[in-house]
């Protein structure tokens, strides 16, 4: 929806009707320059696909999720990857019960100051390779 959007600063998406999406497949993917992120009206609950979601959003520092309802998600694929300068990642409702897919998902996040690791409640978790790789570089 907003891939490759390089010149957004700010985006307001509370109001967007979101109950009947099924894939937030590369929504904000590589939005290098977004600095705020309103997403905190989506409803989630029909997603099935949050790959590369916030995938190269290099400048966003905070980014609250806490409204996501993710119980029928199955891939997060690289969801946060090149998040460079993320430091305040609010993902503590996230329910992974049904996620098989987590490739790097964590990948190149070098700032997260803290992560509640206990909430990675993972069922049916498959591929995780390179999930918590956060090395700068």
């Amino acid at each position: 929806m907003f891939i490759n959007c390089n010149n957004l600063i700010e985006l307001d998406v509370s109001s967007f009707k979101t109950g009947n999406v099924t894939t937030m497949d590369s929504m904000f993917r590589n939005c290098f320059v977004l600095l705020s992120l309103n997403v905190s009206n989506f409803t989630t609950t029909k997603v099935t696909n949050m790959i590369e979601m916030f995938n190269g959003c290099e400048n966003l520092v905070s980014l609250d999720l806490n409204s996501f309802d993710t119980i029928n998600v199955t891939t997060m694929e690289m969801l946060f990857q090149k998040c460079i300068n993320l430091e305040n990642l609010n993902i503590d409702n996230f329910n992974k019960a049904n996620v098989t897919n987590m490739y790097r998902m964590f990948a190149q996040c070098n700032s997260i100051v803290e992560l509640d690791l206990v909430i990675l409640i993972l069922v049916k978790l498959h591929q995780c390779e390179q999930c918590f790789i956060c090395v700068k570089g």
